[in-house]
């Protein structure tokens, strides 16, 4: 029975993490492009080592910016217009991904995910209780307050993808935005399945044939050389 051997050679996995933080990498704002770190109020989350508070202007704590109060519907299809919007662009190169991130906002934010195909998919609607520091649940500015996102039910194709944070100033003072998170995007496995030549075969063949004759030679003159003795 003829039998040939199959090399099967599989390609790890390639996981190309991407960091999602309010850290003025791949940000911008629709107030005035930039967006510019800003003073944590006490009683606000605490910045971590990867993300800061941010703002499209000097409107944290103790800074002399204070945005207009925005009153009135903040839910729905008939929401007013948020007090500023901010954007976090991110590529993800691969079909199977990963993702999640955490948000906080003084006085709450509406949290978008643009698409590739440029439809927007809202994540999580802003708050319209207002507590005493800012919005009395998720998405507020206490620690309590941050609300997790999954993000992996819609990262289900490469491409360009955008994070918008519509955030509300609803009880004056300060204001501003964190967010925390990642996103992994894995390349698929690739197996190969390396089959010799037939060329190679066919020479593998013959050396075979050609190894066992020279065996039988060797064996055929040992034979006679035995029947010649005495």
């Amino acid at each position: 029975m003829k039998s040939i051997l199959f090399l099967l050679a599989v390609t790890p996995l390639m996981a190309t993490p991407i960091k999602l933080n309010s850290d003025l990498v791949n940000e911008s704002n629709n107030r005035t492009a930039a967006n510019v770190f800003v003073n944590a109020h006490p009683l606000w989350q605490p910045n971590s080592v990867d993300a800061k508070w941010i703002s499209y202007g000097l409107t944290g704590n103790g800074q002399p910016l204070s945005p207009a109060s925005v009153t009135g519907t903040i839910t729905g299809a008939n929401a007013k217009a948020p007090t500023a919007i901010f954007w976090e662009n991110f590529f993800l190169p691969y079909i199977s991904n990963t993702g999640n991130i955490t948000v906080w906002a003084d006085d709450t934010a509406r949290v978008s995910l643009i698409m590739p195909n440029q439809n927007a998919q809202l994540l999580f609607e802003s708050n319209p209780i207002q507590g005493g520091a800012c919005a009395n649940g998720p998405i507020g500015c206490l620690p309590k307050n941050g609300q997790a996102i999954n993000l992996t039910p819609y990262l289900t194709t490469s491409g360009n993808y955008r994070l918008q944070f519509e955030v509300y100033q609803r009880g004056g003072g300060p204001f501003g935005l964190l967010y925390q998170g990642s996103a992994e995007s894995t390349a698929p496995v690739v197996i190969t399945n390396a089959v010799p030549e037939p060329s190679t075969l066919l020479l593998g063949a013959f050396g075979t044939v050609a190894l066992l004759a020279g065996f039988r030679r060797q064996a055929k003159r040992q034979s006679e050389s035995a029947g010649k003795l005495p």
